[in-house]
């Protein structure tokens, strides 16, 4: 829930900029969804919509620029590098704000089995869907260190990486830089409050990647992905066009 609360308050955002005739319409949404997302508590899906948001606002300052393609790289790299330093090196005070334990739920503690567990079929991995089969499959030793029987390891570069091993997360990081470099150039193209979509829900997908599994599936979440990857794919402009749009 707390996922498409944040899922949600994007669209309406994007909205709000596209279409400001049905402005309170946006707000209304918009407001809805951040109340529910604070009724769900979830800090993920807090964390992640604060951080697309500001994604969106760099986005929108660069979007028919030469510079955007170093924008969107400085962004998003900056992005993942300051909560990595920060979470690093003041995890107590990070912890208490969330109320989580020092694990982030067990989460720390899974994922060090989920590496250890990689380890043992680093190449090809498990399987698609082979390794999280339930106690007399692959995870049986992650279950009974870990009594709350989790059905994924939470994070989506370690499950596709058990699933498919490094030739598998080699294709994916191919894919999604593939699909980022399209997007930007897509913004560029189409330098309005929708062209920012594509690119803006590919940074919220690159957010729940640390903390959620489920981008790949039968799903709104991988359905959304699969329209992205196609739309940049599919109406790529010649190099160098660039539209011109007023100052934000």
């Amino acid at each position: 829930l707390g996922r498409m609360t944040a899922l949600s308050v994007m669209v309406f955002l994007v909205q709000l900029r596209a279409d400001r005739r049905w402005w309170p319409f946006w707000v209304a949404g918009l407001g809805a969804n951040v109340l529910l997302m604070i009724g769900t508590e979830s800090k993920t899906a807090f964390a992640s919509t604060v951080l697309a948001a500001g994604l969106l606002v760099v986005y929108a300052m660069f979007r028919a620029r030469k510079t955007l393609y170093g924008a969107v790289t400085v962004a998003l790299i900056g992005a993942v590098g300051t909560a990595t330093v920060f979470v690093t090196t003041n995890r107590d005070v990070v912890t208490r704000f969330l109320n989580r334990d020092a694990t982030l739920s067990g989460r720390t503690d899974l994922w060090a089995d989920s590496m250890h567990a990689i380890g043992k079929h680093p190449i090809q991995g498990y399987g698609w869907d082979g390794f999280w089969t339930g106690w007399f499959g692959a995870n049986h030793e992650i279950w009974l260190e870990h009594p709350w029987l989790p059905p994924h390891a939470h994070n989506f570069y370690l499950d596709i990486t058990l699933n498919l091993g490094l030739v598998g997360l080699t294709l994916w990081v191919l894919l999604t830089y593939r699909g980022i470099v399209r997007a930007a150039r897509y913004v560029r193209a189409h330098p309005n409050a929708l062209g920012l979509w594509p690119l803006t829900y590919l940074s919220l997908t690159l957010v729940w990647a640390v903390t959620e599994s489920q981008l790949v599936g039968r799903n709104i979440v991988w359905v959304l992905l699969v329209v992205v990857f196609v739309t940049v794919g599919y109406n790529r402009p010649p190099e160098g066009c660039v539209a011109k749009v007023a100052p934000p």
